[in-house]
């Protein structure tokens, strides 16, 4: 039986202990023309969150990053304030009414929810307008038609081609270019979302491989949980460790957790609540998942204890013919089972009688987490092959009841369909409101989060690694773009947010390699052709300065200066026989 050790013992390395040696200065590298640079208006992209205005890309509603242009009934359908501001009209809204006033100069549009009219104001004169589309509120915003937004209130022209959506005259012009769709389709047209489910099913249907880019990892066993007799009679020193976390402020999950006054030990299907105090050590609780739930990991907060694990549900087993056996070409086996990641919150005020507060199940199967203040992000790994087209899932703030996740949660790739879905879960551990979910059709093993941002990589078949980003705030993702890489990465540690740029370390056939990345995932910078043969063992970024351990038959050490994201470089290098 193997044997899963705590964060705290698994992730020590080597303290590295070398003194910065004076770092090299490079050029910074001209960055590729961009042709889209040279409109004065903005690109969106049907179904995405982000636009283009000249070189930048940026949230369509900064405010509201999950807001996507979104198409319905042949009509395309914008965040009025955002798109507005954008053109420099002033927007105010009326919340009991649930009117918007949009003013430029003596000008004035007034639109109301739920109404297919506007009232246009020109010259001092009111005329009602009539619209062939309903004014929505859509994950609270007020939607509206964007040729009515833009061409009849702000006077900009709207150009559509394959999806991209110019507005204003520049940019309509330079959009009959197949050279400019081709950027912005690059650009922002990476993940999109979807109005139903006949859309989501006609893109998930093109996916050339039922096994792309999936990888879980090997699920671990946890030791037994039982506290040996005769330990703990000690006095205490009433200071104790807590788990290795990568980002400060942000917790992880582990099998063991502690306040300094009680142990909290998750294994198997069950969590032991042992008092360790300085006294002699007993159990005061034991909190006995059913047979079908696992733990797998913990989280404490004060009066808040947090278990993640996965649950199994066993249900019919496919017969002869069945496509889930057909389409996968895998075996029949008794106990055809459905997987749930879960989150249970417990109320431990009393750790002699912890308390059931919520729960939420998502389906699939559990790949990490990660804490910032009160907030728990479970993601999850769901993988269908049963005809389904989005997952199920379970949040007992809502009913105890199964049901299917939303398409409007649920993001496209539709350069790389898959069946599968990584789910992201945001629950707040101090309330009783259900969390807040969001899917995107691919799959990731490796996540690296901080205050602000949350990435999820995953190695594909052709040597290269895919990292989604997500900008975080509270209980609310919004997607920000996605970078290919060549090569793989070793782990968490390889990659690394600072002032606005990712740096990611990988090993990649012709040696290893580190990448610098905008807030919105393009590539700044790059240092390429380290150690070639040999393979990354150990990454860690600590601000300006980055330091990597790599491997053949000797360990050289590199520290890379990475002040200037665009010319990142070897300060230093010190090679050691042995390893």
């Amino acid at each position: 039986m193997s044997v899963m050790r705590p964060k705290t013992i698994r992730w020590l390395v080597p303290l590295m202990a070398l003194s910065l040696l004076t770092a090299l200065w490079l050029p910074s590298p001209a960055r590729a023309t961009d042709p889209a640079a040279e409109a004065e208006g903005i690109y969106l992209h049907a179904g995405s969150p982000l636009i283009l205005s000249g070189s930048e890309v940026a949230f369509l509603d900064s405010g509201n990053p999950g807001v996507a242009a979104m198409l319905t009934a042949g009509r395309t359908l914008v965040p009025l304030r955002a798109l507005a501001e954008h053109f420099g009209a002033e927007v105010s809204f009326d919340p009991e009414t649930r009117r918007v006033e949009i003013r430029s100069g003596e000008n004035a549009s007034v639109f109301f929810a739920d109404q297919p009219w506007y009232h246009m104001v020109r010259d001092g004169k009111e005329t009602r307008v009539e619209m062939d589309t309903r004014v929505r509120i859509i994950q609270g915003r007020t939607m509206v038609p964007l040729r009515v937004i833009s061409e009849s209130v702000l006077d900009q022209p709207v150009f559509y081609r394959d999806g991209v959506i110019a507005v204003g005259k520049t940019a309509a012009a330079l959009a009959e270019r197949p050279d400019v769709v081709k950027t912005v389709k690059q650009r922002i047209g990476a993940v999109l979302r979807v109005e139903n489910e006949k859309e989501l099913s006609a893109l998930l249907s093109a996916t050339p491989d039922p096994r792309y880019g999936l990888k879980e990892e090997a699920a671990q066993e946890a030791p037994a949980a039982d506290a040996p007799d005769g330990l703990g009679s000690g006095e205490g020193s009433g200071d104790y460790s807590t788990t290795n976390i990568q980002v400060e402020g942000v917790d992880e999950a582990d099998i063991l957790k502690t306040d300094g006054k009680y142990l909290y030990i998750g294994g198997n299907n069950a969590v032991r609540i042992v008092r360790a105090d300085g006294s002699r050590m007993s159990e005061a609780a034991q909190i006995r998942m059913p047979d079908e739930k696992q733990v797998q990991e913990l989280y404490l907060d004060g009066d808040r204890l947090v278990v993640l694990g996965n649950r199994y549900e066993a249900g019919e087993s496919p017969g002869p013919g069945d496509p889930r056996i057909m389409e996968e070409k895998a075996m029949i086996w008794p106990g055809w089972q459905k997987n749930f990641s879960y989150t249970d919150v417990y109320d431990i005020s009393d750790p002699s009688s912890p308390v059931l507060l919520k729960t939420h199940e998502m389906e699939g199967s559990y790949i990490s987490s990660r804490k910032a203040g009160d907030i728990v992000y479970l993601i999850t790994n769901s993988w269908l092959s049963d005809g389904r087209i989005v997952p199920y899932l379970r949040d007992t703030a809502t009913g105890n009841q199964v049901v299917p996740l939303g398409v409007d949660d649920v993001l496209v790739m539709p350069d790389f369909p898959a069946r599968g879905y990584v789910v992201l879960s945001a629950l707040n551990i101090r309330d009783r409101e259900p969390a807040m979910v969001e899917a995107m059709t691919t799959s990731g093993h490796l996540v690296y989060m901080n205050r602000n941002s949350l990435y999820l990589a995953a190695d594909r078949y052709d040597g290269t690694t895919e990292i989604s980003r997500f900008q975080v705030d509270g209980m609310r993702f919004g997607y920000a773009g996605t970078a290919r890489i060549r090569g793989r990465l070793l782990n968490q540690f390889s990659m690394d947010e600072h002032n606005g740029h990712l740096r990611v370390a990988a090993t990649t056939d012709a040696g290893n390699a580190v990448y610098v990345l905008d807030s919105f995932m393009e590539p700044v910078g790059s240092l390429t052709g380290l150690a070639p043969r040999e393979q990354i063992y150990s990454m860690r970024f600590m601000g300006d300065t980055g330091y990597m351990v790599t491997f053949r038959t000797i360990d050289p050490l590199f520290v890379l200066d990475l002040a200037d994201p665009t010319a990142p470089s070897v300060a230093g290098e010190l090679k050691i026989p042995g390893f």
